[in-house]
């Protein structure tokens, strides 16, 4: 498999890692409460207070899409032509981009991994792309493999296959 990774690859990944973790009603309830905000100062009669609101519910709605690509075009790694090998013994080898979310800031190392597939612990896939979370990391490691990576359409229902066998 080799592709060019995009902005959306990754936007899509953080996505899917939040509705699995249970985080995506938080944006949407800073958003709410910003309205809220909003609209209760201009009731009170405070329109320029509820500016404020206005600022913080658009900030809300708007972090993630811009987020992620603010950290894309921030981060070089994230840009690096990716070339995979997906041995159904061995498990997945090749360069690609590993992303690290911790306590501090997110770290990428690209380079050349092996992972055998008992390294592997879970698979998530949305429309563009399969995520792959790293045993031993709390789920705070992962790499993508982009669906338009692979050679043909009949392709992506092996590779799922072989994914969802994984721990």
């Amino acid at each position: 498999m080799s592709w060019q990774p995009e902005a959306a690859d990754y936007a899509a990944a953080f996505r899917a890692r939040n509705r699995k973790r249970g985080v995506g009603w938080l944006v949407w309830a800073m958003c709410a409460l910003g309205v809220v905000f909003a609209v209760l100062a201009f009731i009170g009669g405070e329109p320029g207070i509820a500016v404020v609101g206005v600022v913080i519910a658009a900030f809300f709605a708007l972090m993630g899409k811009a987020g992620t690509g603010f950290l894309y075009n921030r981060n070089a790694a994230l840009r690096q032509p990716v070339q995979v090998t997906v041995d159904p013994t061995a498990g997945i080898a090749g360069h690609l981009p590993v992303v690290t979310m911790s306590d501090g800031p997110m770290k990428v190392n690209a380079g050349d991994w092996r992972f055998p597939w008992e390294q592997l612990v879970s698979v998530l896939e949305v429309d563009r792309v399969f995520v792959l979370h790293v045993a031993g990391q709390n789920d705070k490691t992962f790499f993508l493999l982009a669906k338009r990576g692979l050679e043909n359409p009949a392709q992506e229902a092996v590779l799922r296959r072989l994914l969802v066998r994984t721990p």
